[in-house]
């Protein structure tokens, strides 16, 4: 069986008064007892992208112009979002061609979280979840109880130096899965590798995703990336035998308090 990757969105819909803005290193030693990054002052490390537009000096031409809010909250950090965020709400959309042509809104996959003013995420409280947390507050294990199947769900996070997620690790139902990420020197997240049990005739798959920012906010937040996705089905996890690539944009739209 196939076993797939799953973000549970458990965030909830609670709303504060806020106001919406408009677009404008490689972590190493993994830990989970990281403090929040008051500057961006981390050297440059190479990307594991094999394509000269992903590079991990990519987005530098953007970056030049662009001060990033430091991050107020270790939940906020954890979701990538400088500043004094209160709402977060991700979409994507599947290209029928290179970053171009028909967007197929995936819908299903969209993101929404909410923040209270002390930067802590709000969850949903009529889903049963437990927290976890590390002596520095970083959020270590979430789990959530599907009662229909009288079982619990985990999603576990280690961090690197910087306090970036380094890798997700999940437990489902009838399936789990590992998935580590990699940063540029600005603490922009340039990919992400998630290998898993293979499909059809093929025993492995690795999915690798590429991101490149194209669009940011006046907090240094993004709002808009290319994502490009490769995976690749082997047998013996050293010869690739089947490749196939899509592309995807990605749009995160932002609101802060006041």
């Amino acid at each position: 069986m196939k076993k797939e990757f799953l973000i549970f969105v458990v965030a909830g819909f609670l709303y504060s008064s806020c106001s919406s803005t408009t677009s404008q290193q490689n972590g190493t030693n993994a830990t989970d007892t990281c403090t929040l990054n008051d500057s961006i002052t981390i050297d440059p490390s190479s990307s594991s992208a094999d394509n000269q537009e992903f590079n991990s000096d990519s987005t530098d031409d953007g970056m030049q112009n662009i001060k990033k809010d430091p991050f107020t909250s270790v939940d906020r950090q954890l979701f990538d979002a400088c500043g004094d965020v209160s709402e977060l709400r991700i979409e994507k959309f599947k290209c029928d061609s290179t970053w171009g042509g028909n967007l197929e809104h995936e819908n299903w996959l969209d993101e929404k979280y909410t923040f209270d003013k002390k930067g802590m995420v709000s969850y949903d409280p009529k889903e049963k979840i437990r927290l976890s947390r590390n002596e520095k507050g970083f959020l270590t294990k979430k789990e959530v109880y599907v009662g229909e199947f009288g079982i619990w769900t985990s999603e576990e996070y280690v961090y690197n130096e910087q306090g970036m997620l380094d890798t997700l690790k999940t437990k489902g139902m009838e399936w789990g899965g590992e998935k580590s990420f990699q940063y540029d020197k600005y603490l922009n997240c340039i990919s992400s590798n998630e290998p898993s049990v293979g499909e059809g005739t093929y025993t492995y798959t690795n999915n690798i995703e590429y991101f490149k920012i194209v669009e940011w906010d006046s907090h240094g937040n993004w709002t808009k990336r290319q994502v490009k996705v490769v995976s690749n089905y082997s047998n013996d996890m050293k010869t690739i035998e089947k490749e196939e690539v899509n592309y995807r944009i990605e749009t995160r739209s932002i609101a802060y308090y006041e």
